[in-house]
C-alpha cells in the first residue's frame, strides 16, 4: 500500500514538473499583447535586438523560465548583446511577498565591468 501511494506522489509530481514547464514562459509585452519569446526564438528572431531587455515579462514558475533563458542563451536568439550592447552576465531570483522576479544582470560590452540589472516581473 505504502509503495503505490509513494509511487502515485511520484507521477504526480512529474506529471506537475512537466505541465509546469510547458506553460511557464517569458513574453515581451508589446502594447496591450504579450509574445511568447521561444516563438520568436523559434521563428529566429534576435529578441533583445528587435525589442529591447527591458519589455519582458514571465509566467508559471519562475525557476523553469530562468532554466529556459539559459538555454536560450547558447541560440544567441535571446540575448545576443546587438554589438554595443550588454552580454547577460547572470540570473538571480528575488524572492517578494506575493511574486517572484527575476534580476537580469547585464554587462555593458563596450564598457567590461560596467553592469546593469534589469528586473523581469511576473506578466500581468
Amino acid at each position: 500500500m505504502k509503495k503505490s501511494i509513494i509511487t502515485f506522489l511520484t507521477a504526480s509530481a512529474l506529471a506537475l514538473s512537466a505541465q509546469a514547464a510547458t506553460t511557464s514562459s517569458l513574453f515581451v509585452k508589446e502594447g496591450r499583447s504579450l509574445i511568447n519569446v521561444e516563438d520568436l526564438i523559434q521563428d529566429e528572431v534576435d529578441v533583445q535586438v528587435e525589442y529591447g531587455y527591458e519589455k519582458f515579462c514571465y509566467t508559471g514558475n519562475v525557476s523553469f523560465v530562468v532554466k529556459k533563458m539559459k538555454s536560450w542563451i547558447k541560440t544567441d536568439f535571446f540575448f545576443s548583446g546587438g554589438g554595443g550592447g550588454f552580454t547577460i552576465q547572470g540570473f538571480k531570483v528575488i524572492h517578494g511577498i506575493m511574486t517572484y522576479d527575476i534580476a537580469l544582470t547585464l554587462e555593458d560590452e563596450v564598457v567590461p565591468g560596467e553592469f546593469r540589472t534589469v528586473f523581469i516581473k511576473p506578466c500581468p
